[in-house]
């Protein structure tokens, strides 16, 4: 059975595994962006989804963030 530390750990793993995910896809949009404009064709949808892409990713690092934050207070004292 895992522990609190455990699964708080497990669930920080995973918020850093989707902040480098997500910022693998913004460097995708960045190029296609890029291969759009290249090649005369309009980017305006490109851009607009990049900017969701961003918005989304800065939601993703304030949570890993505060999982990262969560995990340095020191537990609450159990009642005994």
């Amino acid at each position: 059975m895992s522990t609190m530390l455990e699964e708080a750990e497990i669930a920080l793993a995973r918020a850093e595994l989707h902040v480098i995910e997500a910022r693998g896809r913004l460097s995708d949009q960045r190029a296609k962006i890029d291969r759009l404009k290249g090649s005369g064709e309009d980017a305006l949808e490109a851009e607009q989804t990049l900017g969701l892409f961003e918005a989304y990713l800065f939601i993703m690092e304030r949570h890993r963030d505060f999982l990262l934050r969560s995990q340095r207070r020191p537990a609450p004292a159990t009642p005994t």
